[in-house]
């Protein structure tokens, strides 16, 4: 694998979309299927603790408290509907800011998708659009 084959890997595995597929892909709705949060939580404001042997700090949702505005990445599957195509369903793997978590519930929640038309399976979830309106 070479250098840029290994730097699209490591912006898949911190749930980073690509910016191609979020500013070209097909606009869709959708909605959460499964959410599996990993591991994985990044974020800004990271406050070093006093101690380096002393335990992390977590909130209910697993965040480290030493951070503020921090995102955890995510496994979602999605439910799409595209009116050119039957309902299908799609893993991406994804940050969702920590706000939006408790919001996030399977078989509950629409969400706006960006599908590359090339490859259907290629989804992001957009949290600055609304889904647009199934038909």
């Amino acid at each position: 694998m070479g250098p840029v084959g290994l730097f699209k890997k490591m912006k898949n595995e911190a749930g980073i979309p690509s910016p191609e597929l979020m500013r070209r892909g097909m606009l869709a709705s959708g909605w959460i299927v499964d959410l599996e949060k990993t591991d994985l939580w990044v974020g800004h404001g990271i406050q070093p603790d006093r101690e380096l042997r002393a335990p992390v700090a977590r909130d209910p949702d697993g965040c480290p408290k030493s951070l503020w505005n921090a995102s955890c990445v995510c496994k979602i599957t999605v439910g799409i509907l595209r009116a050119d195509q039957d309902p299908y369903q799609a893993t991406c793997r994804q940050q969702v800011p920590r706000k939006l978590l408790g919001e996030l519930r399977p078989g509950h929640t629409w969400v706006a998708v960006r599908v590359n038309p090339n490859d259907p399976q290629e989804v992001a979830i957009d949290f600055q659009a609304a889904p647009p309106t199934a038909t």
